[in-house]
């Protein structure tokens, strides 16, 4: 059996699994058939024909579950998974009407019934429940890596935020800086904060010092760039209020 480029072998094995139980199936319905003689008229969805698709079927969808399986163990690129379907429909429905009917003598009428029955096959396979099945499964994991991908790409794109206040010396920096203080503050009290609730705790009437010194603004005071770091040093909202006022009078 052929497998589409680029499908890891270590995924091969179930597929052969489900590959020789279909051909037995196939081989023992068959032979409880009466077999069409070289040249005798068919119409399609015939019981031989019915058999065959049932074997391509089979292996078909378990192909598809080890391509969804692949791309979420990252062997195989999710962009991959509706070419390695597609070619390997075309070689399964090659292998069952070209090997498995050769077998049971019908070489002169599969020569003239190819694309017919390819075209039949790939008809009644695409409308089953357990095609629609993996579409839907195929859309989830695309949507799913395609979120992964954008969510690493803006955490790619965050500036990295150094432990020391001191060494928040961008805006980009002192904005992230302040985002983290405010959400570690929800996650360990369960208390909302904001802005405003910062610079107020450092006793300013107006927000003016606070926004200079997060936006690195030449006018920022040195005495408010020394208490907001010590603010952002000290972590007063994670502490008692008691020791935030040891801290910033020492």
């Amino acid at each position: 059996m052929e497998y589409p480029k680029g499908f890891p072998p270590e995924y091969q094995a179930l597929v052969e699994a489900a590959l020789a139980k279909a051909e037995v199936e196939f081989q023992n319905a068959v032979r409880e058939l009466r077999v069409p003689k070289p040249g005798f008229e068919r119409t399609a969805g015939s019981t031989w024909e019915i058999e065959a698709i049932q074997a391509i079927h089979s292996v078909v969808l378990t192909f598809a579950s080890q391509c969804i399986r692949g791309v979420e163990q990252k062997d195989i690129p999710v962009q991959e998974i509706r070419r390695m379907v597609e070619d390997f429909l075309l070689l399964a429905t090659n292998y069952v009407f070209f090997t498995l009917m050769a077998a049971e003598g019908l070489e002169e009428v599969q020569r003239r019934d190819w694309d017919r029955f390819r075209s039949f096959a790939e008809e009644c396979i695409r409308d089953s429940p357990e095609w629609v099945e993996h579409l839907k499964a195929r859309e989830k994991i695309s949507t799913g890596v395609i979120k992964a991908v954008t969510e690493e790409s803006a955490e790619e794109d965050q500036p990295k935020l150094p432990d020391n206040p001191a060494d928040w010396n961008t805006p980009e920096l002192r904005r992230a800086g302040v985002d983290q203080y405010i959400a570690d503050v929800k996650l360990k009290t369960n208390t909302d904060i904001n802005r405003a609730t910062i610079w107020r705790a450092m006793k300013y009437t107006t927000s003016r010092p606070f926004e200079f010194w997060q936006s690195c603004h030449p006018k920022t005071a040195k005495q408010a760039e020394k208490l907001i770091i010590e603010f952002f040093r000290t972590k007063p909202h994670l502490k008692s209020s008691l020791l935030f006022i040891i801290s910033m009078s020492s």
